[in-house]
């Protein structure tokens, strides 16, 4: 039987919910911003979308633009610079 609580932010599974859309509603804001003021950033966004679920560096870089909405910079320069090798891989 599921505890009753006297008020409804007396629930930790409730604050947790409210938490956690919190995290997704900043995120989602973030990534958009991102997008609009970075022409590569939907590239990067795609790639990365490849590697969700995955271990290595690839598949925290896919995690961390689901969290935080966007990459840090040395992080997105790591990420362009795979993209861009791996593009002129296929070129050769």
């Amino acid at each position: 039987m599921e505890k009753l609580y006297d008020d409804k932010w007396d629930n930790p599974r409730y604050v947790a919910a409210v938490a956690r859309n919190r995290r997704a509603n900043a995120a989602t804001g973030r990534r958009n911003r991102w997008i609009a003021s970075d022409e590569r950033a939907q590239e990067v966004i795609d790639f990365l979308d490849a590697y969700t679920h995955q271990d290595g560096f690839l598949g925290k870089m896919s995690q961390a633009v689901s969290e935080w909405g966007e990459l840090t910079e040395k992080q997105y320069a790591a990420v362009i610079k795979i993209i861009d090798d791996r593009k002129a891989q296929a070129a050769e």
